[in-house]
C-alpha cells in the first residue's frame, strides 16, 4: 500500500475534566492519510492493517496520541488481518487464524522487536491496557488468555468461556462482544479491567444491535448501516449503561481510548476525532 504523507493540523479543543466517564460532545472528524481495513489505538500508539494484511504503526503515536509533527505510517514486518493495541504490546491474528503478539515495544522502540506466535487459533483477538487478552475463533467460541498481563505478555494458556461471539473487546469498561445476529453482550464481573483478570460470571444481553464493538474508557460500536454509537451511563454501578447515543459519521470499525476515537469506513479511509 502506498501512503502519501501529509501533515494534518487538528483544531484544539478545550478538555474539561469531569467526574466519571463523560465524553458526550464530539469534535469534527479529521481524515488521516492512507488506507486501512482495521485500526486500533492504545498506549502503544495507533496501529493498523490494510487490505493486503500489511501492518502499519503511526509514527510518533506512542503514548496514545500522535504528535503535532508530520507523522508517517511506518510499515512493520509480518502480515495480520486484525490486531489490537495494549500497553507495550500488540496482539493480532493472520489469515490462517494464527495468533501473535509483538514484544519489545517501548517509548524508545515503538515498533517493537519481534512477533511471537502463541498456541491456538483465533479469528479476532483483543488486549486491554493491562495486558488482558480475550478472543474468538472461527466457530465463534470465546477464549480468555489465562495469566496474560503487562508483566507476562504472552500469558500461559487459553480457557474457553461459554457463549458464542463473532467479535470481542476487553478494556476498562469490561469485556463486551457481539454475536452473529449483532446482539450485544457484556461479561458480568469484568468492569474495570481488574488486575485479577476475572473470567466473569455470565453474559448479559444489552439492548441494541451492533456488528462491531470497542471497550475502553467508553464503549463504542457500529451497526449494520455503519452508524456510530457510544454507550451512555457506563459506570461501576451500572456497567451496562443506560442507552446508545449516535454520533455523526459512518464507519465499518471503531476503536477508542480515553476520549480519542479512530474509525475506518467501507472504503478503508481513516478518520479520527477527540471528544470533549
Amino acid at each position: 500500500m502506498a501512503f502519501k504523507y501529509h501533515c494534518l493540523v487538528l483544531a484544539l479543543c478545550i478538555i474539561t475534566e469531569a467526574l466519571g466517564q463523560t465524553c458526550p460532545v464530539t469534535t469534527s472528524w479529521s481524515q488521516i492519510s492512507g488506507r486501512l481495513k482495521h485500526v486500533s489505538v492504545g498506549v502503544s500508539g495507533v496501529w493498523g492493517v490494510n487490505s493486503n494484511d500489511n501492518i502499519y504503526y503511526r509514527g510518533d503515536s506512542y503514548g496514545e496520541e500522535e504528535s503535532n509533527t508530520c507523522a508517517a505510517w511506518v510499515q512493520t514486518e509480518g502480515a495480520l488481518k486484525q490486531l489490537d493495541v495494549g500497553k507495550n504490546v500488540v496482539w493480532g491474528v493472520n489469515g490462517g487464524d494464527n495468533i501473535y503478539y509483538r514484544e519489545g515495544i517501548s517509548a524508545t522502540n515503538p515498533t517493537g522487536a519481534d512477533w511471537v506466535q502463541v498456541s491456538g487459533a483465533l479469528k479476532h483477538v483483543s488486549v486491554s491496557q493491562n495486558g488482558h487478552v480475550w478472543g474468538v475463533n472461527g466457530h465463534d467460541q470465546v477464549y480468555h488468555r489465562i495469566g496474560a498481563s503487562n508483566c507476562n505478555q504472552g500469558g500461559d494458556s487459553w480457557s474457553e468461556i461459554g457463549g458464542r461471539l463473532k467479535q470481542i473487546s476487553v478494556g476498562n469498561s469490561g469485556v463486551w462482544g457481539v454475536n452473529s445476529g449483532d446482539n450485544i453482550y457484556y461479561r458480568v464481573g469484568t468492569y474495570g479491567d481488574l488486575p485479577s483478570d476475572p473470567d466473569g460470571t455470565s453474559w448479559q444481553l444489552v439492548s441494541g444491535a451492533l456488528k462491531y464493538i470497542s471497550s475502553a474508557d467508553m464503549v463504542y460500536g457500529v451497526n449494520v448501516h455503519d452508524w456510530i454509537y457510544y454507550r451512555v451511563g457506563v459506570t461501576p454501578d451500572t456497567p451496562t449503561g443506560s442507552r446508545w447515543e449516535q454520533i455523526g459519521g459512518r464507519a465499518k470499525q471503531v476503536e477508542s481510548l480515553s476520549c480519542l476515537v479512530w474509525v475506518v469506513n467501507t472504503n478503508d479511509m481513516i478518520y479520527k476525532k477527540k471528544t470533549d
